[in-house]
């Protein structure tokens, strides 16, 4: 099975199923469209820190108000960083590439437009039928699509 790696908590979040689109500058996930992925949570951990710096700025972030209210769902919270580092290095989801749409002005919600690079021209690939492992599995992301295993 291909394998994307995705920053956290951005993973995390399609993992949970409030983010449904991977926006990417390229084409890299139209070679996959229609087939199952894994979803690898990057190691990096410097947008999870922007993130939630930004709750308790003044004023507040609204990507980061956005990303709060919806965890809030999921009762999860962006201040307990163990839940999220656990995650990194990880396999931590599968899913369906949908479909591959080129971004166009205002085709996505607030929260998408918040945790993506929603620029016209980019490409937005709708990730279904998300499944989270039970167990993360342990894995070296790479850049692209790379062959994990699964």
């Amino acid at each position: 099975m291909k394998a994307i790696t995705i920053k956290a908590p951005y993973a995390q979040l399609i993992a949970l199923g409030l983010k449904q689109y991977e926006t990417r500058k390229t084409k890299v996930l139209h070679s996959v469209v229609g087939q199952r992925i894994a979803i690898h949570c990057g190691k990096d951990m410097r947008e999870f820190y922007d993130i939630r710096s930004g709750l308790t700025a003044i004023p507040t972030s609204d990507r980061s108000v956005l990303i709060g209210y919806a965890l809030q769902s999921h009762d999860i919270s962006m201040f307990d960083e163990s839940i999220w580092r656990q995650d990194c290095g990880c396999i931590i989801a599968t899913a369906t590439v949908e479909r591959a749409d080129i971004i166009r002005e205002g085709n996505a919600s607030q929260l998408e437009r918040e945790c993506g690079y929603w620029y016209v021209g980019y490409y937005a690939y709708l990730l279904t039928d998300v499944a989270l492992l039970d167990t993360p599995i342990s894995a070296t992301g790479k850049l692209g699509l790379w062959e994990c295993g699964l």
